[in-house]
């Protein structure tokens, strides 16, 4: 494709067809366009100033105006490409221009793309399904944190929770209600003692309040069928080791090497563990 038809095929995307709100999304214009854009960076708004002063080079919609050197306020709101189709606009206000960078993609680079964005799908669809179990099983009935010891999350629904930090609240990073990540409850997580769960709306953090002041971050990991295998051997051998130390405690007893009340002490410490 010559640059001039290059031009005209943006000129069809942000002018004609789709004028006011065309779309900026990289995987959807790569799909369906074979272009990618990249904002350029302009902190001394000299691209802009060169364009509101009607610079030429843009192809500029017939229904803009100039008037005394300068594009009209009122006519602000618009997309624009220029002539030789390396770069687009978009201005919603007089103040307001964005500049991108245009690049056409080759045959190779559309069918990456393409790939690319199956994959991204899929994670997506992941993340979804993944976020949706966690509702149920944190949010909703706010378990006990011994539960991630449990390898329900990652034997059943090949989810693993990877702590990433844990400390008082104003240590941590993500936090429901705080900053612009949004969360599925989105509420104080609990009161006193109580344990409280909540979930990042994309499906990659939680975080859980223990008691009072103690916070945990963990980042949600989606395990592979060797990973979830992996998990089964070590939870079969974990729930082994735990039979076998409760069967050697309940001997002792009944042999009374240790007391009632140093057996049920030690009971409760090993079914802790599950």
């Amino acid at each position: 494709m010559t640059t001039n038809a290059l031009a005209k095929k943006l000129q069809k995307i942000y002018i004609e067809e789709t004028y006011g709100k065309p779309s900026t999304d990289n995987d959807y214009l790569g799909v369906n366009h074979g272009i990618q854009i990249t904002v350029i960076y302009d902190p001394m708004h000299n691209l802009r100033y060169n364009y509101h002063r009607g610079e030429e080079g843009w192809l500029r919609p017939e229904n803009l105006a100039i008037e005394n050197g300068l594009l009209k306020v009122v006519d602000a709101p618009h997309w624009d490409v220029k002539k030789d189709g390396s770069q687009i606009m978009n201005s919603w206000g007089p103040m307001n221009f964005y500049f991108y960078n245009v690049k056409e993609l080759t045959e190779e680079e559309q069918v990456a793309f393409k790939e690319q964005k199956i994959l991204k799908d899929i994670e997506k669809s992941k993340r979804e399904e993944a976020l949706s179990i966690l509702k149920d099983k944190l949010v909703r009935k706010m378990p006990s944190l011994n539960y991630l010891f449990t390898g329900d999350l990652e034997i059943n629904y090949g989810i693993h929770l990877k702590e990433i930090k844990r400390g008082m609240h104003m240590e941590m990073p993500y936090k429901p209600r705080y900053g612009t990540t949004g969360w599925v409850a989105n509420q104080v997580l609990g009161w006193g003692s109580n344990i409280g769960w909540d979930i990042t709306l994309d499906g990659k953090i939680v975080c859980c309040r223990v008691h009072y002041d103690d916070y945990i971050n963990f980042e949600v990991e989606l395990l592979s069928e060797e990973e979830i295998e992996s998990y089964k051997l070590k939870y079969q051998q974990t729930n082994k080791s735990l039979i076998n130390r409760l069967a050697t405690l309940t001997e002792m007893f009944e042999k009374e090497l240790i007391s009632e009340t140093e057996f049920q002490e030690k009971k409760t410490q090993i079914l802790n563990e599950v």
